[in-house]
């Protein structure tokens, strides 16, 4: 239940305001939404193409790498196999802030 708390937050700290169309100088409110539910999907394929690709990246770069984010960022993860890889969570429509990083 914890969880569902946590990511429900950071999905709706996440929301920021959009262009109207593609091409249109014109900006939106960021959407307001309501969190009705949180499921767990588990694509065992998916997961483990993400592990092969992970093991890879930590390869090319066994010393890591140097972090971007601060380290109370709230969708920074904790580092993986011990090298830290600059994972961070990122939501559609998430902040340009985060996303330049």
């Amino acid at each position: 239940c914890h969880v569902a708390i946590i990511l429900e937050s950071l999905v709706l700290t996440s929301l920021t305001s959009h262009r109207l169309r593609l091409g249109s100088m014109k900006m939106c409110e960021s959407p307001r939404i309501l969190v009705e539910k949180i499921e767990q999907v588990f694509n065992p394929r998916l997961l483990e193409k993400y592990i092969l690709e992970l093991q890879h990246m930590t390869g090319l770069s066994r010393g890591g790498c140097e972090t971007v984010l601060p380290p109370d960022h709230p969708l920074l993860l904790e580092p993986a196999c011990g090298v830290q890889m600059n994972e961070c969570l990122l939501f559609h429509g998430g902040k340009d802030a985060d996303l330049d990083r």
